[in-house]
């Protein structure tokens, strides 16, 4: 079993809930391997994830989904995932990282000041993450080239400025 693990954080993300069910986001998962998806859909997610589930025949999910919408601490499901995809918030983002996880980070590009699509580009130039908006998933996990693994000693400033962002 392979798994995937998709987060909102604590946001409403109602677009990374809805593109992570579309069919070609199931099927190029299902290409690479993956079996299963868990999804933490946050506030509301929930009366989206259920409708957009609707809306497709059940053929179309290739993959066996599990969701809700928020728990004290989603490291668990982050260390069982085989496949992080996470909105950008710098605090999922180093979690992620720390625990060596590849990692699709997708920003929200409805933000007023989008300080997300920066840390996204340059965590990706740097080759920790690969990064796209929610229309552009499914092309992200098809191209995804091996990442580097977050090396915490050679990154200390990295992670700083992360913590920083995070508020920690």
């Amino acid at each position: 079993m392979r798994s995937v693990f998709v987060t909102v954080g604590s946001t409403v993300f109602h677009k990374l809930v809805v593109a992570a069910v579309k069919p070609e986001v199931q099927e190029a998962l299902q290409r690479a391997g993956y079996t299963h998806m868990v999804i933490q859909h946050g506030m509301d997610g929930d009366r989206v994830l259920r409708g957009q589930l609707r809306l497709q025949p059940a053929e179309d999910y290739r993959l066996k989904i599990r969701s809700f919408d928020y728990s004290a601490s989603i490291r668990e499901e982050m260390a069982n995932a085989d496949l992080i995809i996470s909105h950008a918030g710098s605090g999922t983002i180093l979690e992620a990282l720390n625990l060596r996880k590849p990692l699709v980070v997708v920003v929200n590009d409805m933000l007023m000041d989008n300080h997300q699509q920066e840390l996204a580009d340059e965590l990706q130039k740097s080759g920790y993450v690969a990064a796209c908006l929610p229309s552009d998933l499914a092309d992200a996990i098809q191209n995804m080239k091996a990442l580097k693994p977050f090396a915490t000693e050679r990154t200390t400033a990295l992670n700083d400025v992360l913590k920083e962002e995070a508020g920690l």
